[in-house]
């Protein structure tokens, strides 16, 4: 089941000044910063055929912000009449996302409603150790695992390694590899369901044992595309003898 969130990375409610008795946070967005990510929520939707994006927010709460978003939101899906616009309150997404995942196919958000999801989406997909990122700028894109660089378990040789393989799969998917992205993605998926697994799995293998098990997965998969490549191109060359 595919899903994708969104999140504005730059903006919302980052922005701190308090005493010692009071503290007041800020939630900041910009026009120029909703578009950008509304206008990507939906051309990835147009372009991996995705019939819905969801806006996640807190109207009723975060009144005079949200009404801003909703009409950026809103000017940018009538541009867009392919695909459904909603917008969603975040703790009933939270609870969808869990319940019925399904019923979601991107999902875009401000940065600190999109820093919560993202983990919750993390875990309906099997956990951190399955969840890659990438991070978009209007000159150039940088690609990890959602758990960062995990440090706590830094030279155990435990960490599940799947989701930074995932993350290379985005990032060939982004520079115009799509068969390889494939690649990964479908040996990642097929070690998955195989007796080598890493602790979180439920496994005892280690990080360097499930790493080897996917790239000779990729290899085997590759060859396969290869062999197929070479046989369609000898099928071609004895269609072109005939017709001589």
């Amino acid at each position: 089941m595919p899903l994708l969130e969104a999140r504005e990375a730059l903006g919302a409610a980052w922005q701190r000044a308090g005493q010692e008795d009071a503290t007041v946070t800020l939630r900041l967005q910009t026009r120029s910063g909703l578009t950008r990510i509304f206008e990507y929520a939906f051309d990835y939707a147009r372009d991996n055929n995705f019939s819905r994006v969801t806006f996640v927010d807190k109207p009723m709460v975060l009144r005079h912000s949200s009404a801003f978003a909703r009409v950026i939101f809103e000017e940018t899906a009538q541009r867009y009449p392919d695909i459904t616009g909603a917008i969603e309150n975040v703790d009933a997404v939270a609870l969808w996302m869990v319940q019925r995942p399904e019923r979601f196919g991107v999902i875009v958000a401000e940065n600190m409603f999109g820093d919560i999801l993202s983990d919750l989406g993390a875990g309906v997909m099997g956990g951190l150790g399955f969840a890659p990122s990438g991070s978009f700028g209007n000159s150039g894109a940088y690609f990890e695992p959602v758990h960062g660089s995990a440090p706590a378990h830094a030279g155990l040789n435990k960490a599940n390694p799947s989701a930074m393989f995932l993350a290379i799969a985005m990032m060939l998917e982004h520079l115009g590899y799509p068969a390889q992205s494939d690649c990964i993605t479908r040996a990642v998926s097929l070690v998955a369901r195989s007796a080598v697994r890493t602790y979180d799995m439920g496994g005892s293998h280690t990080t360097c044992q499930v790493g080897e098990a996917i790239v000779q997965q990729c290899v085997e998969f590759q060859g396969l595309l290869v062999d197929r490549r070479e046989r369609s191109r000898f099928a071609q060359g004895e269609r072109h003898v005939s017709a001589l």
